[in-house]
């Protein structure tokens, strides 16, 4: 009978399901079609693998595969001895249910396949976090891209019928309600174009700087906040206690400036402050603030913070302070881009703040464009929602006509919304015009 060494090492693995789907391929040729998930290294034992293999060749030449056919080709190809010769070949019709469950074997046969790529993977990295000829930094993506292939290999069936699909869809739809199924940006008009920043969405937010992007995604994920949605935050640029400062500038309306100056506070501001500290503890939003970030290292602790703290939004400021080994600017923020807007589609939604390209002298002064993004062709492409910051100066003075600019919206419309922004507070507010 076959061995296989692997199994001698207690390997997952069912051969007595292996057996049961050849014989039964071989009673019933039609049962193949059943086995469409399955490749030849899904097997455990090498006898296995290859009478799989010509089953599937002789399939894909429109060949029947029997008990005749199959020896026939196994003998043409030498390899009859191989798989343990014509009387192993002839057990494995012995003992086949009369109405065998294929889909079973198959699934079983895939499972323990799964489990000794998980074996596999974790033993390759264990190796090379043994020898430490690689920084732990190039490991740790290898071995996501390893579990993430046998995720995939795994999965069910990736196809859905619109039959299928159906239900649930319109079920979903109609159950929103207006204001509970969004998360806020604190606009009115902009959560009215877009709906507010759903699921799988990756949100860009550029400006100029000193446009106010970083008070705009803390005012974000403020609201949301309060809203007892969960919300994480990358401030790359910034400490975590500057944006908590931040915070509490906005929600008490105190000058931000005496915020680093307290000693100018007056009682009255003091006791503002005092009432909110407490509030915005409670609010569930959590903070990490390395300053070194690469897509590797963001994704592994994001994800650590999504399972670990249920996030319902990910902010980060702001990707071109990320790191990412390339070969120039362009091809840097599209590896940025990538995983910020796989980690939106596997995840939970992400608000990414980005730089502008042109130059000084056009700051505002002249109204930005989405091609003004730093490596804006794959922001653009990735992106679900960009939004634009404007704060048009005249004669070095601020014109207070400031603008968010909806400049992509995947869902919808675009357009430029009227905004003010009070410097002081950090705080973005609807303008009327």
């Amino acid at each position: 009978m076959a061995t296989d060494y692997s199994l001698e090492r207690g390997l997952p693995a069912s051969p007595e399901a292996e057996r049961s789907m050849l014989g039964a391929i071989l009673l019933d040729n039609g049962l193949y079609e059943q086995t469409a998930s399955l490749s030849h290294d899904d097997f455990s034992l090498d006898a296995h693998r290859r009478i799989f293999g010509r089953m599937r060749a002789m399939q894909d030449i429109g060949t029947p595969v029997d008990m005749i056919t199959l020896v026939n080709e196994l003998d043409r190809l030498k390899q009859v001895e191989a798989v343990g010769g014509v009387v192993y070949l002839s057990s494995l019709i012995n003992g086949v249910p009369e109405r065998p469950s294929i889909e079973h074997y198959v699934k079983i046969v895939k499972d323990k396949a799964g489990r000794r790529g998980v074996i596999h993977v974790a033993r390759n990295a264990i190796a090379e976090a043994i020898e430490h000829q690689d920084e732990v930094e190039e490991v740790m993506p290898r071995l996501e891209t390893g579990v993430a292939q046998i995720q995939a290999d795994v999965a069910t069936d990736p196809f859905h019928s619109l039959a299928e699909l159906t239900p649930p869809t319109y079920d979903e739809m109609m159950t929103q309600k207006k204001d509970g199924v969004h998360l806020t940006t604190t606009i009115p008009d902009l959560d009215d174009l877009t709906t507010g920043v759903r699921e799988e969405e990756f949100w860009i937010i550029g400006g100029d700087p000193g446009s106010g992007k970083s008070a705009f995604v803390s005012q974000i994920a403020a609201a949301n906040g309060k809203r007892s949605k969960r919300v994480g935050m990358f401030s790359v640029e910034m400490r975590s206690k500057r944006v908590l400062r931040r915070a509490w500038a906005t929600e008490s309306e105190i000058v931000f400036n005496k915020l680093r100056r307290p000693w100018q506070m007056t009682d009255e501001e003091r006791r503002r402050l005092l009432s909110v500290v407490d509030q915005v503890a409670q609010w569930p939003i959590f903070i990490n603030d390395l300053s070194q970030q690469t897509p590797e290292s963001f994704t592994a602790q994001a994800k650590l913070a999504v399972l670990k703290h249920k996030l319902d939004l990910l902010v980060i400021d702001h990707i071109q302070i990320m790191e990412a080994k390339a070969k120039d600017e362009v091809e840097r923020v599209a590896k940025i881009s990538r995983a910020l807007r796989q980690f939106a589609k596997d995840y939970c939604p992400v608000i990414a703040l980005s730089q502008f390209s042109r130059p000084e002298k056009t700051a505002r002064s002249q109204r930005p464009d989405k091609r003004d993004l730093k490596g804006s062709s794959a922001l653009e492409q990735d992106a679900s929602v960009i939004l634009l910051l404007w704060r048009p100066m005249k004669d070095g003075k601020e014109t207070r006509d400031d603008e968010i600019i909806l400049a992509k919206n995947r869902d919808g419309e675009t357009r430029v919304i009227p905004v003010v922004y009070l410097g002081h507070f950090l705080r973005y507010l609807p303008r009327a015009v």
